[in-house]
């Protein structure tokens, strides 16, 4: 994937993220675009160093985000980013996309719950229960269509489906 094509990703999901956070508002819950970019780019490049510039690149700018805690949510994305490029050579009997959707649901809960105790110095069952819960499905579903999409962006899409309508 070309530099370009990685600049215009990153920008439009920080845009879409900052910016138009009240439409993709459900209930107050705003998931992480930036995080499964990181996560899904990370899965699908095999160049470490481009992977870890973008995966830098991604944790720095969802740090700034609006109602963000900084070091929480850099060390989060960071860390997802090089746990996904390092699992995706060793498990390969789990497909990329549940790999992807299960690291990314496992630090948006962790991330939310680190933020949440960083601004209120407690955390409550109901909020655990509710917020932390819906906020790492809706981050997860999100994931999973920057997966897709990115897939399909990077040209590794689903090439036997290709060569079956060829053949037909």
């Amino acid at each position: 994937m070309s530099k370009i094509k990685i600049f215009i990703w990153i920008f439009l999901l920080y845009i879409i993220q900052s910016v138009f956070y009240p439409i993709m508002s459900l209930s107050g819950i705003i998931p992480e675009l930036l995080l499964g970019f990181a996560v899904s780019y990370a899965s699908l490049e095999k160049n470490i160093k481009k992977s870890s510039w973008v995966i830098i690149i991604c944790a720095l700018l969802s740090g700034t985000g609006i109602g963000r805690v900084f070091p929480v949510t850099v060390i989060a994305v960071g860390v997802a980013g090089v746990i996904v490029y390092v699992i995706c050579d060793y498990m390969r009997f789990i497909p990329r996309i549940i790999r992807v959707q299960c690291v990314t649901a496992i630090f948006a809960f962790v991330m939310c719950c680190c933020e949440y105790f960083t601004s209120e110095k407690t955390l409550t069952y109901t909020f655990l229960a509710n917020i932390c819960l819906w906020y790492t499905l809706y981050t997860t579903l999100m994931s999973s269509i920057i997966y897709l999409i990115l897939k399909r962006s990077t040209g590794e899409g689903d090439k036997k489906l290709l060569i079956t309508y060829e053949r037909n």
